[in-house]
C-alpha cells in the first residue's frame, strides 16, 4: 500500500476498536494530511515514509 486514508468518526461512549496493533517497531508512516469536516468527522492520510 502506499497511502493510507482513516476517516476518524467521534464517539461520545466506549472506548473504540484499534485499527492497527501495538507496536515497538516504527511503523514507516508519514502523516501527510489531516483535515476536519463539519460533521466533526477527521481525515489523517499518512503515506510511506520515504
Amino acid at each position: 500500500m502506499d497511502e493510507y486514508r482513516i476517516y476518524v468518526h467521534p464517539v461520545l461512549l466506549g472506548r473504540g476498536r484499534r485499527l492497527f496493533p501495538d507496536a515497538d517497531a516504527p511503523t514507516g508512516l508519514r502523516l501527510t494530511e489531516s483535515r476536519v469536516f463539519g460533521n466533526g468527522v477527521v481525515l489523517l492520510r499518512h503515506e510511506r515514509a520515504r
